[in-house]
């Protein structure tokens, strides 16, 4: 066995369909303004799950042409595949079986993967087929298992649902406490999501002492709320992740590749608290590797989560000045581009909260039919719309707090966006804390 550490960073190399990223400076300007995203760290989170200080999203920009990629696509099919609830089962139609097979035909085929086999066939000692190959790659991401750690046993688990897609533990009568996210370790996922209005960034969480921001397009460690749909497309439950992070840019087979090396070398004993130190791109990580815990309480065949721990490295550091973050320049806080645009809003209204309302325009010379649009607020909480906008005529929407799911403007401050029904966002303002019974106009 000749266990190599420099495997991660070569796979990371040979990742042709890799985007390029880039962070701000110091300053608030773009390290390269023409990267393919832009990511926008923005400040710590203030550590709680009702705090959002990062006013803007996390992925300020994404050249979303670049998804049409083969393995891109895939991956992206296989996402509704799975039930958020981790207590809920799963069961996989024929049409999906396919899905899973036809992305990992495709993983086979890339470089990163190519290079992932060789080494764990030749460098791990563990000789395979191809095809065998593909059948453990199966087992190891996809299978369905139990989980038995500890008191909390959870059947449906599969390593892609916990890593890729995110699974939420929450009380399925409703209530006012949140849930919980498990896993939820993909850029592209949280990227889709982030964009519909779904997941709401809160800020960075690195462990890293008096460091706030690190300027590593490579990664992001986050503090991060996700707002959960039932099929018709309301929300029933919010759930929160205290400490979560993942790689930024990379394909779904450069991620699959660094998972499954991981994997082989969690079984040939290389990890040291389920943790591999490698170093990628100047970065030092450790590379957290679960494997699913048995009935018998061993480490089983597939795995239950994958993602990495930044440990810093050849980064500039932002130092936290105290314990206040401070904004930095980051442009335009308010987009009305729209034939819809917000005019006014009451945030606190004199009396009950059931007077909150949000006044829209239809500024263009057509009727603008209103069904499946949508208002949302600064943690995603949405408000659905109906009806007709008749040409430039304004029309008040009242906000109406039904449950702790649905949409509140703040008092204290707070964000408004309107989606149209395919997820384009139209229009996003932000405002201060209102007095009580001041109208704020946009």
């Amino acid at each position: 066995m000749l266990a190599d550490p420099t495997i991660y960073d070569r796979i990371w190399e040979a990742d042709e369909n890799r985007f390029s990223v880039s962070v701000r400076s110091a300053d608030g300007s773009w390290v390269d303004s023409s990267a393919d995203i832009l990511l926008d760290h923005q400040v710590k989170a203030a550590g709680d799950k009702w705090t959002d200080i990062a006013i803007h999203p996390l992925f300020h920009k994404v050249d979303e042409s670049r998804f049409s990629k083969p393995t891109y696509q895939a991956m992206i099919k296989l996402f509704d595949n799975y039930v958020v609830n981790y207590r809920d089962p799963e069961d996989f139609t024929p049409e999906e079986e396919g899905e899973i097979g036809a992305f990992l035909d495709l993983l086979l085929d890339t470089q990163p993967m190519q290079l992932a086999y060789e080494y764990i066939t030749e460098g791990l000692g563990k000789p395979m087929s191809k095809d065998k190959f593909k059948q453990e790659l199966r087992i190891i991401w996809f299978e369905p298992y139990t989980n038995y750690f500890g008191e909390d046993v959870v059947k449906y688990c599969s390593g892609f649902e916990h890593v890729f897609v995110g699974e939420g533990k929450f009380n399925l009568r409703g209530g006012p406490g949140w849930g919980e996210i498990s896993g939820y370790h993909n850029w592209v996922k949280f990227y889709l999501d982030e964009s519909k209005g779904r997941v709401n960034f809160l800020g960075t969480q690195y462990k890293l002492p008096g460091v706030s921001e690190v300027l590593n397009p490579h990664v992001v460690t986050l503090q991060m709320t996700w707002t959960l749909d039932n099929m018709a497309g309301n929300p029933v439950a919010q759930v929160f992740k205290q400490r979560g992070g993942f790689f930024v840019g990379i394909s779904p087979e450069c991620d699959v590749a660094l998972g499954t090396v991981a994997y082989y070398e969690s079984v040939q004993k290389l990890t040291v608290n389920e943790r591999r130190a490698v170093t990628i791109q100047e970065g030092n990580y450790n590379l957290v590797i679960y494997r699913e815990t048995t009935v018998d309480n061993q480490r089983g065949k597939r795995i239950r989560s994958f993602y990495p721990e930044f440990r810093g490295g050849e980064f500039e550091p932002l130092p936290q000045p105290g314990s206040t973050p401070v904004l930095r320049p980051i442009g335009d806080v308010q987009m009305q581009t729209g034939s819809v645009v917000l005019v006014a809003a009451l945030p606190n209204p004199e009396g009950p909260e059931s007077g909150e309302w949000v006044e829209l325009k239809n500024t263009s010379s057509e009727p603008i039919v209103l069904e499946g649009w949508f208002l949302t607020d600064k943690i995603g909480r949405r408000r659905m719309l109906e009806g007709t906008l008749a040409p430039n005529e304004q029309k008040q929407v009242l906000v109406r707090t039904n449950s702790p799911q649905s949409m509140q403007l703040g008092n204290s401050g707070g964000r408004i966006v309107l989606y149209q029904p395919n997820g384009e966002m139209v229009v996003s303002v932000f405002y201060n804390k209102a007095a009580e019974g001041e109208i704020i106009n946009f």
